[in-house]
């Protein structure tokens, strides 16, 4: 039977995953490598026989001896996140010269956004030698000479193809074959909800939902303005606040103060309680999370509310590829 070998660093990585999995490759066995870290828990567990997880270090994963242990598997297919690691691009160029069709898949907004990066050559010029000085360290080798652009998404010429929730708002410089990410079906989200247990977690289907995101202290009192005013517009409604993993603690020590805000940190992917609400409002300031579509909701990003200023809209221009998501300038636009 034909394999695919899956490299995933977050949750929101494992369900893309999975998703794909049942929608197109239940006909093959599918190796999961989950690299160890914060961002994924470690009791997770699937009883389909043709997906199976493994772990392994997050540190310096991009190895000789690693390598050899995937191309001993025979896969058709090597898909993968994040091209900011040097590991992933060593694991990428051999096992493409190997034959291995290289797809890397959808990290969030990063195949939309407009980067507005200062002195980007110099970048560009210290992230290819940062990423070779690694590769040597690791005492491993690739001829791959290239200037590394991470801000040119899929530019690398041994990646096959691009997979994308929204090809068709994707600037394709590279010309790579892009393909289209499945939905998320009932199969793939029962699976999901089994793996993380959302059955032990108490959820009002028809809460208010504030996806969090990590915010430099710059936007802190702004962003504490937002919740209030989001927590007035809907005085008979229960806001809930499922917090970014990475958020820092003296934030959440300053909403955790707001009157009928109530904080949630279940530890479950934000995705799977979207999945669950009907027929409320979803609000962040342009998560990814609410790049996956419910349709019984009303989805909402509050960015523009921050203002123009600050270090986040120097380097960044957010990009909506979706229909399903409102972009408001104002509380009032929420209803």
């Amino acid at each position: 039977m034909k394999t695919n070998i899956f490299l995933v660093h977050t949750e929101y990585h494992l369900m893309l995953s999975i998703n794909l999995i049942v929608s197109k490759f239940m006909d093959m066995v599918n190796h999961i490598y989950i690299t160890e870290g914060k961002r994924v828990r470690k009791d997770l567990f699937v009883t389909e026989k043709n997906i199976q997880i493994h772990r392994i270090e997050a540190k310096n994963y991009g190895t000789s001896e690693f390598l050899r242990q995937l191309v001993d598997k025979k896969p058709a297919n090597f898909f993968f996140f994040q091209e900011v690691s040097s590991d992933n691009m060593y694991l990428s160029y051999w096992l493409h010269h190997k034959g291995v069709n290289v797809a890397l898949l959808q990290d969030g907004l990063k195949p939309y956004v407009d980067w507005k990066r200062k002195n980007l050559a110099a970048h560009i010029l210290l992230d290819t030698i940062m990423f070779h000085k690694e590769i040597l360290k690791r005492k491993t080798y690739m001829p791959y000479f290239k200037l590394n652009n991470l801000y040119h998404y899929g530019g690398w010429d041994f990646i096959d193809e691009v997979w994308l929730s929204f090809p068709d708002k994707f600037k394709n410089k590279a010309n790579k074959k892009l393909r289209q990410l499945p939905d998320f079906t009932y199969r793939s989200i029962d699976i999901l909800d089994k793996m993380f247990g959302l059955q032990q977690y108490a959820i009002n289907p028809n809460d208010l939902l504030i996806v969090g995101q990590p915010r430099s202290k710059e936007y802190w009192d702004k962003e504490i303005e937002i919740l209030n005013g989001i927590i007035s517009k809907f005085p008979n409604k229960q806001v809930l606040y499922k917090s970014h993993p990475n958020t820092q603690q003296e934030f959440l020590e300053q909403i955790s103060q707001i009157k009928g805000l109530n904080i949630v940190n279940y530890p479950i992917p934000v995705e799977l309680l979207i999945m669950q609400m009907k027929d409320t409002c979803i609000i962040s300031g342009y998560s990814t999370a609410l790049l996956i579509n419910n349709p019984t909701c009303r989805l909402y990003w509050t960015y523009k509310l921050l203002g123009s200023g600050g270090r986040l809209f120097t380097q960044v221009q957010i990009v909506n590829p979706t229909e399903h998501i409102k972009e408001v300038s104002t509380i009032d636009e929420i209803v």
